[in-house]
């Protein structure tokens, strides 16, 4: 039966999991999964902000964006020889599972497909034309992106293509038709992956001083408390965002899920999800291939304990207020 391919999107909130609900959702033979994050629509300067008509004045970084590629990265591109190539490939080169060199190439082949369908928007934008047209030519293009070699797939899984504060009236437009699936995390642990991966002084990564470093000091400072402070109040102000986002969308079109019920609660949260999405139990063709609750549990779960002290908990705790106000309404 035909349909209309529908776009997934998997919102994180930084260090929350949802890396995990992407490899769960790779094992379905129905979901085309796009490799990397997708940040075309998201970053500064790209998309989002062409396109929002508060914020007129938000410097256009599309050429930016572009121009950074290597030479002959532009080159390849340009020649339009890619394309050929890629067409001459067979499909199951596109549906299976590559690794190595193949699946470099595979992800790169889809990456020159996502530039040159980004270079086309933005030329299109470049016109003076209404805002609506606009969205519905940003709408097709999300629908071009996810085309790609897609096969009969009645889904594109894009992963992270939004900030949890996107203006949300307009995302929605541009990637209809969609379903929006949100990982949230007990913050013990999501603050405790932040330290582990280093996160946490993420801002001071450069030796070169610069203004974000200047502007988080001069609030924060930079020794270790400062700094959890201010991933602390960055990942409120996400959480904060996350739960006016279910008031604006409805409830067939926008699921929160948590890491910790993904990890302990599998199949109940795989029966969720695969309710909210439609998708029969039967397109699971490879269960635990990609993800494994029993892993997850056992490595994630639980794991601040080893990463903070006492007094990171107490800090901690009016964030857990707000993440347990948040889990008991999906619970």
């Amino acid at each position: 039966m035909d349909r209309t391919r529908c776009n997934i999107l998997i919102i994180g909130t930084l260090a929350s999991g949802s890396s995990a609900l992407k490899d769960m959702l790779r094992e379905y033979d129905n979901i085309n999964v796009i490799p990397g994050e997708f940040d075309d629509y998201r970053a500064p300067g790209l998309i989002e902000d062409l396109l929002s008509p508060d914020n007129p004045e938000f410097p256009d970084a599309v050429k930016e964006f572009l121009s950074r590629r290597s030479l002959p990265n532009r080159l390849i591109c340009k020649s339009g020889l890619w394309k050929i190539f890629s067409g001459s490939l067979p499909g199951s080169f596109w549906r299976n599972e590559q690794s190595g060199k193949i699946k470099y190439l595979k992800t790169y082949l889809i990456r020159l497909n996502q530039i040159r369908l980004l270079e086309k928007l933005h030329k299109d934008l470049s016109d003076e034309i209404q805002p609506e047209k606009k969205i519905d030519l940003a709408n097709k293009w999300i629908q071009n992106v996810g085309d790609f070699h897609a096969g009969k797939a009645e889904f594109v899984l894009f992963d992270q293509p939004l900030l949890p504060w996107s203006e949300a009236n307009l995302w929605m437009k541009v990637f209809a038709p969609f379903k929006a699936i949100c990982v949230v995390r007990d913050p013990k642990d999501q603050i405790a992956e932040i330290v582990r991966r280093g996160i946490i002084y993420s801002p001071f990564r450069s030796p070169f001083l610069n203004y974000p470093q200047v502007s988080v000091m001069s609030v924060y400072g930079r020794n270790r408390k400062s700094m959890l402070q201010f991933q602390l109040d960055a990942l409120k102000g996400r959480l904060e965002k996350i739960s006016e986002l279910r008031k604006i969308i409805p409830n067939d079109k926008f699921l929160i899920i948590s890491f910790e019920e993904l990890a302990s609660g599998y199949d109940n949260s795989k029966s969720i999800i695969e309710e909210f999405l439609g998708i029969d139990r039967l397109h699971h063709k490879l269960p635990g291939k990609y993800y494994n609750p029993d892993t997850a549990l056992r490595n994630s779960v639980g794991m601040y304990k080893n990463y903070l002290t006492e007094e990171d908990l107490k800090d901690i705790k009016k964030i857990e207020m707000l993440y347990d106000q948040i889990k008991n309404k999906i619970s």
